[in-house]
């Protein structure tokens, strides 16, 4: 099951939560000001999910393009480039 929990929620339980990952299941979306930072999922779901991309990879590169055009995965790897960026902040120069 997915929940969100407020940082200062998740320093207070943190073993709690952590229970809940492992022996439950449960997944978590991390949230600072109400904006999601993190998941906090079980390890065994981020082993089959790496396991998916790198089969996923693997076929894409092997030439086995019968899921998705070559437009469609350029697409995405254009989005996910761009995706896993921190946004630019502007700095204030001072002029002297």
């Amino acid at each position: 099951m997915l929940k969100k929990i407020g940082t200062d929620d998740m320093r207070k339980k943190m073993g709690e939560i952590l229970d809940c990952v492992n022996l439950r299941g449960d997944e978590f979306i991390i949230e600072r000001k109400e904006k999601p930072l993190a998941a906090l999922i079980p390890l065994a779901k981020l082993e089959a999910l790496t396991k998916m991309a790198k089969s996923y990879v693997l076929d894409m590169l092997s030439g086995d393009r019968t899921h998705d055009s070559q437009a469609t995965i350029d697409s995405l790897a254009n989005e996910a480039k761009h995706g896993s960026r921190k946004p630019r902040t502007q700095s204030h120069k001072s002029t002297s």
